[in-house]
């Protein structure tokens, strides 16, 4: 006849028997879960894809013809509204607005919804509504503000990217220049 004692040794036993089961499945899970994809990269984020090639100078894109109206090309704008660089940038963006309005066409693009906000921004560039327009294919901003001078056949000639204050009269130079260049 079993002793009270040795039933509770037995149960002991048991449980005991049962929790290193128990550990032992959860060191398995942890080291398949968190050591095994850390020794063989498995799991790691992949990397974003590289921009869209039609972005780069000298790529060749698809632009409307009626932004090469009198001219062998045309200055696009990408903005937005709601872009807090933008909205820094505005006096400069109206300034190269005003520098080259009426001489060459100059394109407001917008990578946001165009809600109304975009034509209303780019009248305060002195743009008029008919400049704001929506990108071709292949010609995509990677930051706002951005100018791109792209000639009749598409080519994309110059990029301008971000456009930081202390650059500023610089950057205009360099329009001016790459203007004067590709007439």
């Amino acid at each position: 006849m079993s002793t009270p004692d040795s039933e509770l040794n037995k149960l002991i036993g048991g449980l005991t028997t049962w929790t290193n089961v128990v550990l032992l499945v959860a060191l398995a899970l942890t080291i398949g879960l968190v050591v095994y994809p850390t020794l063989t990269g498995a799991g790691a984020e992949t990397p974003a894809p590289p921009p869209p090639p039609a972005y780069e100078v000298g790529s060749v894109i698809d632009t409307p013809g009626d932004w090469h109206v009198g001219t062998p090309f045309t200055l696009v704008l990408f903005a937005q509204a709601s872009c807090g660089a933008c909205q820094r940038a505005r006096p400069f963006l109206a300034e190269v607005v005003a520098e080259f309005s009426g001489r060459i066409p100059v394109v407001f693009v917008s990578p946001g919804a165009d809600d109304g906000q975009e034509a209303a921004f780019a009248g305060t560039l002195g743009l008029e509504p008919s400049a704001v327009r929506r990108a071709p294919a292949g010609l995509r901003a990677r930051v706002t503000p951005t100018l791109v001078l792209v000639n009749r056949e598409g080519t994309i000639l110059h990029v301008w990217e971000g456009l930081p204050p202390a650059n500023q009269p610089a950057i205009l130079e360099a329009v001016k220049t790459a203007v004067r260049q590709a007439s």
